[in-house]
């Protein structure tokens, strides 16, 4: 297969324009680079494999001729260098949504795990306001550290349809409770203070929700609750990661009752200096009359790991269904491969190619396949990591995504034993080769 200079050409053009287009500071930029890059690199990656190749066939072909050969058959095979795309595809494919899957799985758990408290009490939501009256009368144990109860109401609110959390929180208190948020960041330091310590009522919202209606720190936001309209000034914004899901309004609960007449509460927490298993014990017996539900952190915690769990399998299902796609085109294009060179092997065979030799020719190309795969594989990985994690952010979803390493070495080994899998039956096959059937046409 002839291979040009113009895909090579255009492919550089690409990587050159995407590497520019990397540094326009404009939302999707990152993104449009990273597809630039990946085209740049499918365009390519052809002449490249071609240029390297010659230049190393010329020193291998007297030295280890059927390494030669297999890897010269790279640079020929229209289906050797699909089964490169389709092998690099699948692993790009696998290396994102396990990426991506981590970043979920650390967002949900690093999200739960920071929040400071021992023992939580949910009051369903069609219930009468009955979280005063649980706080003063019910919750005077002494072993319940009293400065650390309070109340959290988390509703929706929306704007511009754009749907979002308001979560109304005890302003003196919620640092204490709230370890996910970077509250000791001097700006946010200084934002939190003003929203407590202000005179007039003030909101804090999370920046991805100030992107997506277009708001700042100044302005006011528009607030619908308990069909009550008003406009409360904007404190700051502050980068709350995924809590309450990314999209998120931070409002005084004493606001909330004053401005809007909202009296409503999902949950109570606290901190005991007991045993958190006794104090929920005692505290199941002494509310039961009042239709709630207390568990303890340790509860939540093994809840929300199952839950985790179950969404870190759903990615795995996706990564597997990318390997098996890929593994059905890879034995396909094999198998062409070896379809539409048996007239060349057939000519080695006449001049010395032993069965042996024959194998190992093919067992060399399915290696080299996977070398340079593995080579594409790391600015591809870097790209589709960058692309994806441009997206998710353009969506609102903030997850702390890392390309993690060690997935690029593991999905290398597992698809290069996928690679050889598929070249047994095209090996199995070839005993029923005859020199005389594929020459006797020529």
């Amino acid at each position: 297969m002839r291979i040009g200079s113009k895909k090579l050409l255009a492919g550089l053009m690409l990587i050159i324009l995407g590497i520019i287009v990397r540094f326009i500071n404009i939302d999707g930029m990152i993104s449009l680079s990273s597809i630039l890059l990946i085209l740049g690199i499918a365009f390519a990656f052809p002449k490249l494999i071609d240029i390297v190749v010659t230049f190393i066939y010329q020193y291998l072909k007297d030295k280890t001729p059927i390494v030669a050969l297999a890897l010269n058959n790279i640079r020929t095979s229209k289906e050797l260098l699909n089964n490169i795309t389709l092998i690099l595809i699948a692993s790009l494919s696998v290396i994102s949504i396990n990426s991506v899957g981590d970043g979920v799985k650390a967002a949900m758990t690093d999200g739960f795990n920071r929040n400071n408290f021992q023992i939580q009490i949910t009051i369903p939501s069609n219930t009468v306001n009955i979280a005063d009256t649980i706080i003063s009368q019910k919750l005077n144990s002494s072993e319940i550290v009293q400065s650390s109860l309070q109340k959290l109401k988390v509703f929706t609110g929306q704007q511009d349809e754009v749907a979002f959390q308001i979560a109304g929180v005890d302003s003196k208190k919620y640092l204490s409770y709230d370890g996910y948020v970077d509250w000791d960041a001097s700006d946010n330091k200084r934002i939190y203070n003003e929203f407590k310590d202000s005179k007039e009522p003030k909101i804090i919202i999370s920046k991805s929700l100030a992107k997506a209606i277009k708001v700042q720190e100044g302005e006011k936001l528009k607030l619908n609750i308990n069909n009550i309209e008003k406009d409360i000034e904007i404190a700051g914004t502050v980068d709350m990661k995924m809590l309450y899901g990314g999209y998120v309004v931070l409002i005084d609960n004493e606001v909330l009752e004053k401005e809007f007449n909202y009296i409503g509460t999902n949950n109570i927490v606290l901190q005991t200096i007991g045993d958190e298993d006794t104090v929920r014990n005692q505290l199941r017996n002494l509310l039961q009359d009042y239709n709630v539900k207390v568990i303890t952190f340790k509860e939540l915690e093994r809840a929300n790991l199952a839950e985790n769990e179950k969404t870190i399998a759903g990615f795995g299902v996706f990564s597997l269904i990318a390997v098996i796609v890929a593994s059905f085109g890879v034995l396909n294009n094999t198998r062409i491969s070896y379809l539409n060179s048996k007239r060349n092997i057939a000519l080695l065979h006449a001049i010395g190619l032993n069965r042996i030799q024959k194998n190992k020719l093919l067992i060399y190309q399915s290696i080299f396949v996977m070398f340079w795969v593995t080579i594409l594989l790391i600015p591809c990985s870097w790209a589709m990591f960058t692309m994806t994690k441009d997206l998710l952010g353009l969506l609102g979803l903030l997850y702390d995504i890392k390309l993690n390493i060690i997935y690029i070495p593991i999905i290398s080994v597992v698809l290069f034993i996928l690679i050889i899998l598929a070249t047994i039956p095209v090996i199995l096959n070839g005993k029923k080769f005859s020199i005389i059937n594929e020459m006797k046409y020529e």
